[in-house]
């Protein structure tokens, strides 16, 4: 209700600057009440997979056997455009960028299924041992991403600033019809 999106490409140059100036200025426009960005926009199928070892689970002993859990990659802002509640932790900040230690936001399906004794956040996610952590900053309301008669999967949601997606959905909540 009242939400719009569509396919933003930035096929060279700074993509990211264009996107920080995209965003404040459809923000401010007149009857926006939310913008982001995000990569894996709910009922679109898009999506990546990603294995992951998950601090406080055992640590499998082939890289298949790591869970692979659908990823996407969203702005600050983006539950509150939908309507999810942020039932632990923060949300993603501006901040949260390149120059920033690598964070993820995961759903309750998630933190029910890897931590149900205790909290996710502040928990670390491994994509790659070469690489540092990503830390857990939040637990997000779960979403039916992939289909609206199934329950939510876990899921992992990293900051569009600091994961690439040069292809990317621009989504608005308007206070009347979008279209206007």
């Amino acid at each position: 209700d009242h939400i719009l999106t569509m396919s933003v490409t930035a096929v060279q140059g700074k993509w990211a600057d264009f996107d920080h100036r995209a965003l404040e200025r459809v923000a401010a426009l007149p009857g926006v009440q939310h913008a982001a960005f995000a990569w894996g926009v709910p009922l679109t199928g898009n999506n990546w997979p990603g294995a992951f070892e998950i601090e406080g689970q055992p640590t499998p002993s082939r890289e298949s056997d790591r869970p692979s859990l659908p990823l996407r990659s969203v702005t600050p802002g983006y539950f509150d455009l939908l309507g999810l509640a942020m039932l632990d932790g923060r949300d993603f900040r501006n901040t949260d960028d390149r120059d920033a230690p690598r964070v993820a936001i995961v759903n309750q399906a998630f933190a029910d299924r890897y931590f149900p004794r205790g909290a996710a956040v502040g928990k670390k996610l491994w994509n790659d041992r070469k690489q540092p952590p990503i830390e857990i900053i939040g637990v997000a309301a779960n979403a039916r991403n992939g289909d609206l008669t199934q329950a939510a999967p876990p899921e992992v949601y990293l900051s569009l600033w600091q994961a690439s997606a040069f292809s990317k959905s621009l989504i608005v909540r308007t206070a009347a019809d979008p279209r206007s």
